[in-house]
Parts: structure tokens; sequence; C-alpha cells
């Protein structure tokens, strides 16, 4: 987030003050009043305050073990309409079949299954059971402090799901990282919240390909979808991916940087 410092130099605030006082207005009016006025921009005095050293995130996640996803599953039930045995049959396959495909997507039947960490053009990965990598990630965050963690969706997705997740296994976790209604803004930083530019809804969402794909500086190399599959067959590959991921988000950040965050 960028901050301004405006600057009014002795004799503009003295001519301020007298102006208020001699109409009687409140200064709140008189700088409404003052500001509307056409001004010369060479002579506005501002100083940009030092951001601190972004850090682009990235998780990946998978479904819990099936043994685990068999206990919490929910029955499934088939269309009313439906009175052929068969069709209820595959009904109730493809509803059981499209919640497992989602169970990746939810902190109550997934798990985090990698953390790419990419700061200054170098990229970590945090690996291994899933304890290890959220206590990992955390102490990665608290060590980077002041930092500004940046993620695309990171605010919906990303944050809720580690925080949720620590709790799980009661992994203590920084302080003040969530608030009621989302992330500690003051550090985290989230790309697709930019793009929205305070819109809500499918106008304030994008991909993260079709993102840099209107900014021209890249794309995604596969779907987060085949994660967990890619990652149990072909282990560098996955992380080629996830990498690209977090490559995309930096230089989207990059680009819009300075006009909304």
């Amino acid at each position: 987030m960028k901050h301004f410092t405006f600057r009014l130099s002795g004799d503009e605030k003295q001519r301020l003050c007298d102006h208020a006082a001699h109409h009687n207005w409140s200064m709140a009016q008189q700088l409404r009043d003052w500001i509307s006025q056409p001004v010369d921009a060479d002579s506005l005095q501002y100083e940009q305050k030092t951001r601190p050293v972004p850090i682009f995130f990235d998780i990946e996640t998978g479904p819990l073990p099936d043994e685990v996803l068999d206990l919490v599953e929910p029955v499934h039930e088939p269309p009313k309409t439906l009175k052929d045995p068969e069709k209820i049959r595959q009904a109730v396959a493809d509803k059981a079949r499209k919640w497992r495909d989602k169970a990746a997507l939810s902190p109550l039947t997934g798990e985090v299954l990698a953390i790419g960490v990419r700061k200054e053009g170098e990229t970590t990965f945090l690996l291994g059971p899933e304890v290890q990598i959220l206590k990992d990630f955390w102490n990665v965050f608290l060590s980077s402090q002041p930092a500004e963690w940046v993620g695309h969706n990171s605010s919906a997705f990303d944050i809720p799901f580690l925080v949720k997740r620590s709790w799980f296994h009661a992994i203590k976790m920084p302080p003040r990282v969530m608030g009621f209604r989302g992330p500690n803004y003051e550090k985290f930083t989230d790309t697709m919240v930019a793009w929205g530019c305070g819109a809500y809804g499918p106008e304030g969402r994008i991909s993260l390909d079709n993102f840099a794909k209107y900014l021209g500086v890249g794309q995604k190399n596969g779907s987060g979808e085949h994660f967990a599959e890619l990652y149990k067959v072909n282990r560098e590959e996955a992380l080629e991916y996830l990498e690209n991921d977090l490559i995309l988000t930096e230089k989207i950040f990059n680009k819009i940087k300075g006009e909304i965050i």
C-alpha cells in the first residue's frame, strides 16, 4: 500500500488559517475548497514512503486420504425425477466424483501439499508433511518481517486455507494474520483484489492466467486442478508449475504496483 505525505509551506499554512478564520469556515471546508482549485503540478510536494520488500507466495493443495474422505463424505441423493435404477446409480456416482474432485479446495477435505515462496528472484519450496510445511511457512513469515506478502486470490483462498489447516493441527501462528473481515492488509497484498478495483462478484475476479495474458507478461503452464496427481508422478514438473505461478504473480505485481497497490 502506498502512503503519501502532503506538505504545505509555513506561508501556505498561515494563509489557509487566516482565510478560514476570516470567512468563519471550518478548516475541513476550507481544505476542500482549496484543493479543488487548479494548481501547478510542479509546485506540489509529496513524499512516498518506503514499502517493504515483496515476497510472492502460492500454495498447492490436494485431497485428504481416501480413508479420511470416506468418513466425511455426505450422502449423495439422485434427482427425484429419475426412476431407472441404472440412471440413479450413475447420478449418485457423478455427484460423488464431483465432490471428490473438489475436495482439495476446502480445508475440511483438503491439505497443503506445497508452498512456493519467491523473494528477490529466488524461489524456495516448502515441502514435506503438512504439519512441517505449515510450521516452516509461519517461521519464514515471522523471520521475514517487515515484508509485503503478495499472492493471487490469496485473500479468499491461500491465507484462509493456511490459517484453518493450522487451527486443525493446533499450530501457533503469528498474531494479527487474520481479522474477522479477512487477511491483515498491512502484511498481505492480493493481485486479484487489485484487479477488482473495489468491485466484488464476477467483475472483481480474474484468473492468474487471464491477468498475465492481459498484461502481456506470460501465461500458466498447467492447471492447479491436476497438481496433486502430477505431484505424485512427476514432482519436478509439478514444482515447475508452481514456480511459474509465482513468477507470473511477481510480473503482474511489478506491472501494476503504484496505481492500485
